[in-house]
């Protein structure tokens, strides 16, 4: 008797030291999916404040670290779909500056060989795969970089729609078996949102982009300059910046002889060409139907009037089904005590002389 009661003493006490253990587990798990749950809340708030997209993912990738125990550095890579090849695009840990330049093609991708990129996986000395598989310019880099001091890392594809968007990676530097299938599920969760908070963002930059480009040539619209532009310019817009107000002209003709359709045409057209005779940097702004604003920064005037010849002669060389396009010009540039407006108001004034002198 006395030996079947200690064996139900030590089966009760087995029982109660087991639901306390799983009491504990389940207690850890709820107070971790609490933190993630908060840390992803966080996330949705700060989305719509992130301008660079870039920013935002530096924000999801230390983010994530924080909730993966064992992580200390880690990646982002977004897959460039026109030149095949992944870049990276948010790094904790690593220097930027010598991985900017370093393309890795999916393929290369040791996720890549283990599963296609379906699913979250955790690598064992990844720097071992990418010594195999990576040009010895680019390992350099990564060797510059402190990246082949990784020990294990769990790497998850990121989809958006269905369309593969790039990989996030976690990275241990001080143990080899730093991460467990728990750790897999932790970023199955934690990637099922990061996925929707990039979707947003993509939205909402979208919408903010429609809102300032102009439909028809895709040239920044009068709301871009009013709204955004003008009260940035007032603050940060070195002196010496250049305004060109620039006028088609006859384009009233244009639109009565042959219609408003080959208007339109036309208008996109020398969008196009303004586009490609003016700088990358330079912002190109449609201000209403045939009238233009360019803003040039570091730049001299002999420049500036160098593109704007430069946009004149393409014009003369090359009609649009044999209509000759022409255009009038101001140039205004930032001094000290002018506003944006007030370089702009030079600029227009400028351009109006120029179109009178043609008429006289």
């Amino acid at each position: 008797m006395m030996q079947i009661s200690l064996t139900v003493i030590f089966l009760v006490i087995i029982c109660f030291v087991i639901s306390e253990m799983n009491k504990r587990i389940v207690n850890n798990k709820y107070q971790h999916t609490l933190k993630v749950n908060a840390l992803l809340i966080e996330i949705t708030k700060e989305i719509n404040e992130f301008e660079n997209i870039e920013d935002l993912y530096q924000m999801l990738l230390e983010s994530t670290i924080k909730l993966v125990k064992g992580a200390e550095w880690g990646s982002i890579l977004i897959y460039n779909h026109e030149k095949n090849y992944m870049d990276f695009k948010a790094l904790k840990g690593y220097n930027m500056d010598l991985l900017k330049d370093v393309h890795i093609m999916k393929e290369e991708l040791f996720l890549y060989k283990i599963n296609k990129l379906e699913k979250p996986a955790i690598i064992i000395d990844p720097m071992k795969h990418n010594r195999a598989v990576l040009n010895e310019v680019d390992l350099d880099k990564l060797n510059k970089a402190d990246g082949l001091i990784c020990k294990s890392c769990i790497s998850s594809p990121l989809y958006v729609d269905g369309e593969f968007l790039g990989c996030i990676n976690v990275d241990s530097i001080k143990s080899y078996d730093a991460f467990s299938n728990k750790d897999i599920e932790i970023i199955e969760f934690i990637v099922t949102h990061l996925e929707i908070a990039i979707k947003n963002s993509m939205l909402v930059r979208e919408m903010k982009q429609l809102l300032i480009t102009d439909s028809l040539t895709g040239l920044y619209n009068r709301r871009y300059y009013s709204n955004y532009s003008c009260s940035k310019y007032e603050n940060s817009v070195p002196e010496g910046t250049i305004f060109i107000m620039i006028d088609m002209d006859k384009f009233k003709l244009i639109n009565d002889t042959y219609g408003h359709i080959i208007g339109d045409e036309v208008l996109i057209y020398f969008s196009e060409v303004m586009k490609s005779k003016f700088r990358e940097t330079d912002l190109k702004i449609r201000i209403s139907g045939d009238e233009f604003l360019i803003v040039l920064f570091e730049c001299s005037e002999k420049e500036a009037l160098d593109m704007v010849k430069n946009m004149e002669n393409e014009l003369f060389n090359n009609s649009y089904k044999g209509i000759n396009i022409k255009f009038s010009y101001g140039i205004g540039i930032l001094k000290e005590g002018m506003s944006a407006e007030d370089v702009k108001n030079i600029a227009d004034k400028n351009m109006y002389s120029q179109k009178a002198s043609k008429k006289g």
